[in-house]
């Protein structure tokens, strides 16, 4: 099974959906992809267009209460408007650190002085902006706690690493 991992306002994810084709003369298809906690319905669309790539895109932080596990869903339309949905999990955890930093980083972008987001508004990219502001102001649903034990995670899993490739 396929499977995306990353951190919110860090990682850039792109989504593919390769070999659909179209069977008509004419039209083409279009892509969607969307990303929503696991078993609901309200998503947070992504990317639409008629390449197949998304562009590289910041997703919200997945919902803690399932382990920060949520669903990206990819929808593939014809030219008569048919449509074929892929679901793939994605995890999306906060950012490691103290929160005060994180805090200072939301802060800046707020304000416009985050270059990802500047450079995405630059280039027309308005829906990676978007995208990346939510992934940002997302890590502000995370409680205190839920962060602090993910940092001991993060610094047990480094430790193991740099003990291992020392073997």
């Amino acid at each position: 099974m396929f499977f995306l991992s990353g951190t919110a306002a860090y990682t850039n994810f792109s989504v593919e959906c390769t070999c659909w084709q179209e069977y008509e003369a004419e039209g083409g298809l279009s892509y969607e992809y969307r990303v929503r906690q696991m078993g609901r319905q309200r998503s947070l669309l992504f990317y639409f267009g008629e390449a197949a790539s998304s562009t590289p895109t910041m997703l919200p932080v997945g919902a803690y209460s399932s382990d920060f596990l949520d669903e990206c869903v990819l929808l593939v339309y014809d030219s008569i408007g048919d449509y074929w949905t892929l679901t793939i999990p994605v995890t999306v955890y906060p950012p490691p650190g103290p929160r005060e930093e994180t805090l200072d980083e939301i802060f800046q972008v707020s304000f416009g002085n985050d270059p990802s987001v500047s450079r995405r508004i630059e280039a027309g990219d308005f829906q990676g902006a978007s995208t990346a502001m939510y992934s940002y102001v997302s890590i502000l649903n995370v409680p205190p706690d839920f962060v602090s034990t993910i940092n001991q995670v993060q610094c047990n899993i480094l430790n193991v690493s740099r003990i291992s490739s020392r073997i």
